[in-house]
């Protein structure tokens, strides 16, 4: 019935198409209140200030380097649009570390890494603005000394890179 009708075959393409569309497009165009507010607290960021903090131990033989972190950090932000800045105004991107020593090992160090974003906000019941932590991600791990500063260095980099992500999709929904 149907191989001689081309227009119904193309009918029918255009009604799956237009199906498969419609399917793909909902999530994308999912309202700003399906994310987290931790999410939406990152839209429409344009500038951010980095400060990275030292370990929290010193670990003999550990070679890790808040500034090399932070440069690392800008430049990837820089990359995906955003304007690095010293000011105090701008929304602050902190990257911090918790290292201890695993049992009694000398050698083997659980870490947490975590990143947080502080920035103004308005506390109706106090009347009052105050900087608070809105965003926070965190990663952890255990690794020898020897490779711990390169294993933070990439933890702080995937978190940045999720942070970034975030941001990106909280954005697209404004």
């Amino acid at each position: 019935m149907w191989r001689n009708r081309p227009v119904q075959w193309i009918s029918l393409a255009a009604v799956v198409a237009g199906m498969g569309v419609a399917s793909w497009a909902a999530p994308v165009l999912a309202p700003i209140a399906d994310l987290s507010s931790s999410v939406r607290s990152v839209a429409k960021i344009e500038t951010i200030r980095v400060l990275v903090n030292p370990l929290s131990v010193t670990i003999p033989g550990v070679r890790f380097s808040p500034k090399n972190v932070a440069e690392a950090t800008a430049r990837r932000f820089r990359r995906h649009g955003y304007k690095i800045v010293t000011s105090t105004d701008a929304p602050r991107l902190v990257l911090s570390n918790i290292c201890l020593p695993h049992d009694d090992s000398t050698t083997k160090y659980s870490y947490t890494l975590y990143v947080t974003l502080e920035q103004p906000v308005e506390i109706p019941r106090l009347k009052h603005e105050m900087t608070v932590p809105t965003y926070i991600n965190l990663t952890a791990g255990m690794d020898e000394s020897e490779r711990l500063g390169t294993r933070i260095g990439l933890g702080f980099r995937e978190l940045v890179m999720k942070f970034i992500e975030d941001a990106q999709k909280a954005t697209s929904r404004y």
